[in-house]
């Protein structure tokens, strides 16, 4: 339901019901010379993208913040904007690690022996078959 909408202009104080209002896309593209909409066009692509490829939800938001640029009625106006996107991630695997004598991290458990003669062998050169 559209709201019936009045505008006194704060100079002339001409009264206006019901006045024409510009579309938001046409301000989207004024905003910055265009630069607030390429980067939404942009940061909107690339949510689309990591939705897809994680499966999971992500946002994308922009805030638009106006403010007189002086007390004087009818003066101009700043439309400051902000562009927030938080895409999904890849889910991230822990790590297992052991904390030594010193406090610190170690991917070694400082306190089980080690046995003489055994070595490590990089993934690279690991021969692993299929039965």
């Amino acid at each position: 339901m559209t709201q019936l909408r009045t505008r006194v202009d704060p100079v002339t104080g001409v009264v206006v019901e019901d006045p024409p209002i510009r579309d938001f896309a046409s301000t989207m593209l004024d905003l910055g010379n265009g630069k607030t909409n390429k980067e939404m066009s942009e940061a909107l692509w690339d949510l689309i993208d990591k939705v897809t490829q994680t499966g999971k939800k992500g946002t994308l938001s922009l805030t638009l913040t106006v403010e007189p640029m002086s007390k004087a009625d009818g003066g101009p106006v700043t439309v400051k904007d902000e562009i927030k996107l938080r895409p999904p991630e890849f889910p991230r695997i822990p790590t297992v690690a052991y904390v030594d004598e010193n406090g610190n991290l170690s991917r070694n458990n400082p306190y089980q022996p080690e046995i003489e003669g055994l070595k490590t062998i990089p993934d690279n050169q690991r021969n692993v078959r299929s039965i």
